[in-house]
């Protein structure tokens, strides 16, 4: 015998580690070298190496059962080289995660008008591993409408919830999960209708009337694709009138501004494509355009837009 290394090894519970056993000579002829494990509860080891013909060396592993040192020992012809394994016990598992809370319910209050839809954002105290179904009460069914669950996604902290305004008043929505949280949607009566057509309020020209003799007062939110869909890809994707105009009633807004597009691509806002659909006027060529369909006849418009 000449060696058996490392002369310590140090493996964890569970896990494999390698010894390289080395006798002094080649031989023509493959050599058994007994090995002894004084503590075998400890660590699995073989009874034997065998070390092939005409080599000097041979590799075997060990696997460590328990947390304890065991000492081998190979010996050949009177000769022995001993190693020891220390075996680690295994790190304890990681806690887990405290039980989610619900940390809020966002905004409170949420104001809506009768018929619009409204979210609240819903917050838990952690990150966990699984879904967390997060059940949801409400107080005035018949006012608003909402889920009677919200589930956080793994791996996130927040869940949206809709919330629908049926008749007006105040409900209040609880999410009881490890303690309670609320928020309260409070729902306003649609204002009156405007009759149109408005005119210039005499005693305050600064406003229009619609003949009842008050001041209407008109507020909205622009946003540049309410008439035509624009975009930079072709065809532009579809305007949502829908989620606009829920938007709007949410904001008590009563006015929009149609902003329309004359050309069919490019803007000086942006570099590159800007396509415009449906256009004003008709593309009858004959010759192309520099996008490459045919040109703009400026004469001739679209009756459907008009």
């Amino acid at each position: 015998m000449v060696s058996l290394l490392p002369a310590s090894l140090v493996v964890q519970q569970g896990a494999t580690g390698t010894f390289t056993l080395t006798i002094n000579a080649l031989q023509p002829t493959s050599t058994e070298v007994p090995l002894i494990n004084d503590r075998s509860t400890l660590v699995r080891a073989p009874t034997s190496v065998m070390v092939p013909a005409n080599q000097t060396q041979a590799l075997f592993n060990v696997t460590g059962l328990a947390a304890g040192t065991s000492f081998l020992t190979a010996s050949l012809n009177a000769s022995s080289a001993g190693a020891t394994v220390e075996v680690q016990p295994l790190p304890p598992p990681p806690s887990p995660p405290p039980p989610p809370q619900v940390l809020s319910l966002a905004p409170n209050p949420l104001p809506l008008q009768q018929g619009a839809t409204g979210q609240l954002m819903l917050t838990i105290s952690a990150v966990q591993p699984r879904d967390t179904v997060v059940p949801l009460m409400n107080d005035q069914p018949t006012l608003v409408q909402t889920p009677i669950s919200a589930t956080v996604l793994a791996g996130q902290t927040q869940a949206t919830v809709l919330v629908t305004a049926f008749s007006s008043g105040n409900a209040v929505l609880t999410a009881p999960l490890n303690g309670n949280v609320s928020a309260t949607v409070q729902v306003a009566t649609l204002p009156s209708p405007i009759s149109g057509p408005l005119r210039i309020l005499n005693s305050n020209p600064r406003y229009f009337t619609d003949g009842t003799g008050k001041a209407i007062y008109l507020t909205g939110s622009h946003t540049w694709g309410n008439l035509q869909d624009n975009g930079t890809i072709d065809p532009p994707p579809a305007f949502n009138y829908t989620a606009y105009l829920d938007w709007l009633r949410q904001h008590n807004h009563n006015f929009i501004r149609l902003g329309a597009w004359e050309q069919a691509n490019f803007t000086n806002e942006i570099a590159g494509d800007s396509f415009v659909q449906p256009n004003i006027y008709r593309r009858v060529g004959p010759d192309p355009a520099l996008d490459g369909k045919h040109q703009v006849r400026c004469g001739t418009v679209r009756p459907s837009l008009f």
